[in-house]
């Protein structure tokens, strides 16, 4: 039941982040991707009974400080009233990235209750699964559309794969180390990665 659980939330929150990355740049997405770790170490304390010491503490607050000051941009809720309402699409993207951020740090604590099970069996589950909610999900939201030329299908495969191997890789760092430190670097990574793919593609 564990496994089912993970699947759900992670494909949750690989499908929040989809369409985040939809509706807002992908800067504002990091800045507010940043904060996973918060929330898995906070968690990973009450629920998997974590060490949380005082070094863990300020390692979390410097790593965090130094993510969001990095990106030199307003922060994505820094807005006027005013802006706000006006930009219904955006007021989504940042809810879509925080429930992003919400249904990760479930998938590295449920990840870390089922770290004694083989790799394979997590990722089987995943993608039965994440199959079933995608077809679900995307019913009632798009058309099933495959890309048409084949650059678009060459990245299709890529995302995939890259997906696959990503999952694969949390799963193994999840069965050897604890989820906070885990957590920190995947989000240090994906600031900068994010921010290395906006300057460079758009």
């Amino acid at each position: 039941i564990y496994l089912v659980f993970r699947a759900t939330a992670g494909f949750a929150g690989l499908y929040f982040r989809f369409w985040s990355m939809k509706l807002i740049p992908l800067s504002d997405v990091a800045v507010i991707l940043a904060c996973l770790p918060v929330f898995v170490t906070a968690l990973a304390r009450v629920f998997l009974h974590e060490p949380c010491g005082a070094t863990d503490v300020l390692i979390l607050f410097l790593t965090m400080s130094g993510l969001i000051m990095s990106a030199k941009l307003p922060f994505p809720f820094a807005q006027t009233s005013k802006e706000s309402k006006s930009d219904p699409m955006r007021n989504s993207g940042i809810l879509f990235a925080l429930l992003s951020t919400v249904f990760g740090a479930i998938k590295f604590l449920i990840s870390r209750t089922v770290r004694c099970e083989h790799h394979s069996v997590t990722l089987f589950m995943y993608g039965f699964v994440g199959v079933i909610e995608c077809l679900l999900l995307s019913a009632g939201t798009e058309q099933y559309v495959l890309p048409r030329c084949g650059l678009g299908r060459v990245i299709f495969v890529c995302f995939t794969v890259f997906s696959f191997l990503e999952h694969m890789i949390l799963i193994k760092a999840l069965q050897m180390e604890n989820a906070g430190p885990v957590s920190v670097v995947i989000a240090a990574m994906d600031v900068v990665f994010m921010f290395a793919a906006e300057l460079i593609l758009f």
